[in-house]
């Protein structure tokens, strides 16, 4: 019979939960979509009985309503990806820590939190230009003194 800990991994220390195949933390609330989307090769039924064991899983926030960031980590999470290309927002640095892998994803963030626009080409203010340069140069020196 399947378990949920043949394809799910708990760290009760960050009380979250790991796939073990793909790597990603998936929340026990959103484990449905998750295998439906990822891993859609499971039969249905392999999948219901996976995450309904989740469920009963009690040392792990069951979706990010419950679940605090923690502020530092001192080494890296077992079982999830190590990514070298991250991009941490500068814009709040005491308050925000949003970090993501792409130059879109950080403009997104920027706007829908800091309602702050990176203008480029399309017209802008020099200084929010200058801003984006100052941040790309940064992530490029970054990246290169970790690779």
């Amino acid at each position: 019979m399947t378990s949920a800990l043949d394809y799910f991994t708990c760290l009760p220390k960050y009380h979250v939960v790991i796939c073990k195949i793909c790597h990603y933390c998936v929340w026990p609330d959103h484990a449905r979509t998750h295998l439906r989307e990822k891993h859609s090769r499971l039969p249905k039924a392999e999948r219901a009985l996976i995450c309904d064991e989740l469920l009963t899983w009690q040392e792990v926030s069951h979706s990010h309503e419950h679940f605090e960031v923690p502020p530092a980590v001192d080494q890296p999470v077992p079982g999830l990806r190590l990514f070298q290309d991250g991009k941490l927002c500068r814009l709040e640095p005491e308050r925000c820590t949003f970090v993501c892998r792409s130059i879109d994803s950080l403009k997104k963030h920027w706007r829908a939190v800091h309602k702050w626009s990176a203008t480029g080409r399309r017209g802008g203010s020099r200084a929010a230009a200058s801003l984006q340069v100052s941040l790309q140069r940064q992530t490029m020196v970054r990246n290169n003194s970790l690779g």
